[in-house]
């Protein structure tokens, strides 16, 4: 409560009653159910009773704009153990991957110095993983390329010369061609499918003669 009211709007000795936080917390109930806002409570494993922080989607807005405003505050006692920057990601996947929204904005005051680390942290993080991941695809798309070229070039033959010698030749290597691609394209899938801190990703010298 202390380390917090620099922060926090002033609040009535009411605000921290039993009976008005139960009134909130129904108040969130039905904002959930609405979709106008998400909120989800803190908790350590080895103190799941006990509440360390709260963080959540607010002013939700739909249709095409599909946004809402990133809130959250952390107990004092447990600022700079990563807690909040774990939740930011988190409640970050759940709203594009499970709530459907587009954008999130974060509400931060800039005097706010631990919460404005959590978002650095937290989107500079995603943000150089995103980059390597398009790299990535960028590399695969131009390894498919390949495959199919060998293939375009065996179908052509087999148009112009249906009866060649080299017919079994030609099929065989465009069967291994496609499989080629298919473990391409498997390989591309999974890594859409990553987490970004799932994904590590290192240069490693290779020789082009083996």
């Amino acid at each position: 409560r202390l380390f917090l009211a620099p922060f926090e709007p002033p609040r009535p000795e009411e605000f921290f009653t039993p009976e008005h936080q139960r009134t909130i917390l129904e108040q969130e109930v039905r904002a959930w159910e609405a979709k106008t806002g998400y909120r989800f409570y803190l908790s350590l494993p080895e103190e799941p009773e006990r509440v360390i922080g709260i963080i959540g989607l607010n002013n939700i807005v739909w249709g095409a704009f599909r946004s809402a405003f990133l809130g959250y505050k952390l107990d004092g006692a447990c600022q700079g153990r990563g807690y909040m920057t774990q939740a930011v990601d988190q409640v970050t996947r759940f709203a594009f991957r499970e709530a459907g929204l587009h954008r999130i904005e974060a509400n931060v005051m800039p005097r706010n110095k631990a919460s404005l680390r959590v978002l650095e942290k937290t989107y500079s993080q995603r943000a150089r993983m995103e980059e390597q991941r398009k790299d990535f695809m960028n590399v695969m798309a131009h390894e498919i390329k390949t495959p199919l070229g060998v293939i375009r070039g065996f179908s052509e033959n087999l148009r112009e010369n249906p009866h060649s010698e080299k017919r079994d030749y030609y099929l065989s290597q465009m069967i291994r061609q496609t499989e080629e691609i298919d473990t391409l394209v498997k390989d591309m899938i999974t890594v859409t499918r990553m987490d970004w801190e799932q994904l590590e990703i290192k240069k490693t010298p290779v020789s082009l003669w083996e």
